[in-house]
């Protein structure tokens, strides 16, 4: 039999066919080899919605603990794959892979290449089409970083306009005795304004702080003024060794003193917005964010 392979990725937006690559079984009549991404599954996150991200995260960790319980785990050039030998990884079980499909983990279908199957073709091939080993080559881990302002607006698959106006400036024009002027990521109107701010958790632990302050001081002049006001705080947990992010996020999180979504649980400010029809509300021309350092 010749040399086949098969990639397996990751759907990250079902409308637009968009999809991540994130590993490779290469194989012939006698062996199949396995290396999967660890770091493009984790960047995965920043695309998803927790319960897709989970979902696909427990896919691939069955495939791959299935595949360990089969193979002889090999160390070649720094690169650890997987060497299968065991009967049941045939091709035609590859291909039962392939044409099973929950629309967040994708197998293609194998294809024939003129490569003979050893460690370092398949390393070669894992480098061209999901992975290069130099971080400095590698683009998907470059871009996998969106801001959360970002992220949050590919949620409303590009229809935030409908809801909300963007990159608002509030001011003492709009809510009396404002001492700053304040930045919001987001404003709508429903009878109430809706106030939306995203956190970059990945920032340093000064300008989260400066960013939850100017937006504590919006909500109190709304409270000062009796003005009704719903506000929605959208940011997720840093990693733990980044402490006092962390201290500063888990505050955050559980004083009570705005609304909290987690990012991977930001579909729901849409389903707010669509549930309590939310509208933007109509923009003053001389308004220029630019001159705003908050």
């Amino acid at each position: 039999m010749a040399t086949h392979y098969s990639i397996f990725y990751a759907s990250i937006r079902k409308v637009t066919h968009e999809k991540v690559s994130l590993g490779l079984l290469l194989f012939d009549n006698e062996t199949v080899y396995f290396k999967f991404s660890t770091k493009k599954l984790a960047g995965l996150k920043a695309f998803l919605p927790k319960a897709d991200f989970q979902l696909i995260h427990q896919s691939i960790n069955a495939v791959h603990k299935k595949i360990q319980s089969f193979a002889v785990e090999k160390h070649f050039s720094s690169s650890d794959l997987m060497k299968i030998t065991h009967s049941a990884f045939t091709i035609d079980y590859i291909n039962y892979l392939s044409r099973y499909k929950n629309n967040l983990v994708i197998y293609s279908e194998p294809k024939a290449i003129t490569l003979e199957a050893t460690e370092s073709n398949v390393l070669k091939l894992y480098e061209s089409l999901v992975e290069s080993e130099d971080p400095e080559s590698n683009q998907f881990l470059k871009v996998t970083r969106r801001s959360p302002i970002e992220q949050l607006s590919l949620r409303f698959e590009g229809k935030i306009d409908q809801y909300f106006n963007t990159n608002y400036l509030v001011t003492s024009d709009r809510i009396p005795n404002l001492l700053v002027p304040v930045k919001v990521d987001l404003l709508g109107k429903n009878g109430s304004d809706v106030l939306v701010r995203t956190i970059d958790t990945s920032n340093g632990p000064e300008k989260i702080s400066n960013e939850i302050s100017t937006f504590y001081v919006l909500k109190d002049a709304y409270k000062k003024n009796r003005i009704p006001v719903m506000d929605f705080i959208v940011a997720e947990e840093p990693l733990h060794k980044f402490k006092k992010q962390y201290d500063i996020w888990k505050h955050l999180k559980e004083s009570g003193d705005f609304t909290y979504l987690d990012l991977s649980d930001a579909d729901k400010l849409r389903e707010y917005a669509e549930k309590n029809h939310v509208k933007p509300i109509k923009v003053p021309l001389e308004t220029d964010i630019d001159e705003i350092p908050f």
